[in-house]
Parts: structure tokens; sequence; C-alpha cells
């Protein structure tokens, strides 16, 4: 599978057109898996409805470029989510991009309906887990995340975001009854990305969020776009970016060691002193904390969606 890292250091429409038709170009593969796809879903981080330049969120002018080449391509395109508050309609207000998707014929769409999916056989709350079933009106799902550090999983990229498939108060549930059991919560975040199966991964690194995530941290001139058609090689080399050693944190020691071996194998060459990597200088990780929810956090997340409706049906 190819993976390739693009220099950009700025959100300008025009410049970024031409970086990601380039690497359209290179993934000739890429082609070929959209070739009978006509229904293709956008699938960003959008963690929360918040503005973008608070760097939690896929970018607008990323997500939006995406969308554009597509609609070029005579795809309908669709952005879905499931914000942890709140709805995709409002991220987009947020962003100010509703009027741009408007006039690109760009859908949007919340995460509501569920189907059941197979889980960690014999585990007490993961045996059996649930998916947007929105997903089985697309042909192809094409994965846009936002790198960002985080405090209970040390990163989030590619693999992450598709937990965002999984609608509503769904997600923090799963955190509330992990019983902190990181390596089983991270199993489940593989079985849920292997369904949604993006045909492709690519990753907001333009602007990232270091200090501190999901939410609340800085913003660090990363300057990178990282694309795969894998997004846990997506991940292992951004993790490797970063100043990690990719196959000792918890989303790579959740997986079988032959498959991480493999992944050792193919990005060997991927390490802290490649030319393709930036300087550091300035950057740093998060401060680690529980993966599992408190009672306060849980009644926090749900009166914050509750005063979103609210919101929405007042204004």
């Amino acid at each position: 599978m190819g993976i390739y890292i693009l220099q950009y250091d700025r959100y300008h429409a025009l410049g970024l057109r031409r970086i990601l038709e380039q690497l359209f170009c290179q993934q000739a593969a890429l082609h070929s898996l959209l070739l009978d796809a006509k229904e293709i879903l956008l699938k960003p981080n959008f963690v929360v409805p918040e503005h973008h330049e608070r760097w939690s969120t896929t970018h607008p002018v990323f997500y939006l470029t995406v969308a554009e080449i597509l609609r070029e391509w005579g795809k309908n395109v669709t952005i879905g989510e499931s914000p942890a508050f709140g709805s995709t309609r409002q991220a987009l207000a947020r962003h100010n991009a509703l009027q741009r998707c408007h006039e690109l014929g760009v859908r949007f769409l919340t995460f509501r309906k569920t189907k059941t999916i197979p889980g960690i056989p014999g585990h007490p709350h993961f045996h059996k887990l649930t998916v947007a079933a929105e997903l089985d009106d697309f042909d192809a799902v094409i994965n846009l995340p936002k790198l960002k550090v985080h405090c209970q999983t040390v990163f989030t990229g590619a693999t992450k975001n598709l937990y965002g498939c999984v609608p509503g108060k769904r997600k923090a549930y799963r955190h509330f009854v992990s019983g902190n059991d990181l390596s089983a919560f991270m199993k489940m975040i593989h079985m849920t990305a292997a369904h949604v199966a993006p045909v492709f991964n690519i990753a907001d690194g333009i602007v990232m969020m270091h200090r501190k995530g999901p939410r609340g941290g800085e913003p660090f001139a990363l300057n990178r776009i990282i694309a795969s058609e894998s997004y846990l090689q997506l991940d292992w080399l951004f993790a490797a970016m970063i100043g990690l050693d990719p196959a000792s944190q918890p989303l790579f020691r959740a997986l079988p060691d032959t498959q991480v071996e493999q992944m050792r194998n193919e990005l060997a060459a991927y390490t802290s002193d490649h030319p393709d990597f930036p300087s550091l200088t300035g950057f740093c990780h998060a401060t680690p904390i529980d993966i599992e929810f408190s009672v306060p956090q849980m009644l926090r997340s749900l009166w914050r969606s509750l005063r979103q409706k609210f919101s929405l049906s007042s204004s």
C-alpha cells in the first residue's frame, strides 16, 4: 500500500487543491476504487461543533477541497459525522461552510441510526458493537482525520477518527463502561474502524493540535498532509513523525504481534530522522488521563447535548 507525505503550510484553497490533485493523480488505486462508486461519504473529525481555529476539527478548506474535486469527478458527496454533542450541520455552521456545501451540492448528515456488528468475544460490554446504519447508503468512505495528540490514547489520527461512525452517546457510554481497560477499548476501536473500511485516508496535519487533546490544545504547525489506503499505516507514520515508537502505543499494542511486525517491516524507513519529517521544536505531547469516563463526565456530556438541542430548536 502506498503512503504519502505532502508538505504544505497553509489553508489556501487553490494551493491545497493543487496538492490534493497531485496526490490523486499519483494514487491510481483511488481512481479504480472509486470507478463504480457514485455515493461518497467524507468522514472528517468534528469532535464537537466549534470554530476550526480552535484546531480540534478537520479544517473546512481541507474537506471542502476534497469534496469539490470529487464533485467534479461526478460523484455525489455527503459529509457525515456524529459529534460528541451537537450535529454535523452545527459543526459546518461554526466553520462557515454551509453556503459552500450548498454551492457544491454537497449533502451532510449526522449519524442517528444503528446496526449491530461483532465485537470482542466474551467482553461484558464490547461483545456486540453498533455503528451507523447510514454507512450502508454509500459506495465508499474517504476518511479525513485531524492529526492531534490525545490525553487518553496518546495521539489520534485516522483509526480513531472512524470511531465517529458510532452514533450519539454510545461513544461516551463505551468510555464509561470500559473499566479503564485501554487494551480492550482500543480493540473495540479497531473493530469499528475495520467495519467502516475507508477506501482512502487523507489526514489534515497542516496545523495539528498539541499539548492537550482531543480538544483544548494548542496549534502546532506540522505543515504535513499524510495519505494512505491504510488508516493503520497512516497512524504508524504519524506516531513516528511526532517522536513516538509506534509499536509501543496503545493503538498498536492492541493488534496481533504479526500485524505489528508486518507494519514495522513495511515502514522501517520512516524513523525520526526521515527527510520528510518536520522539526518538532516546541512540540509537546499531552498529559495522560484515564480512558474511563466518570459519572460527572457523562452527565456533563448529556447536558451539553441537551443544551445544543435546545439552542437549535430556539433558533
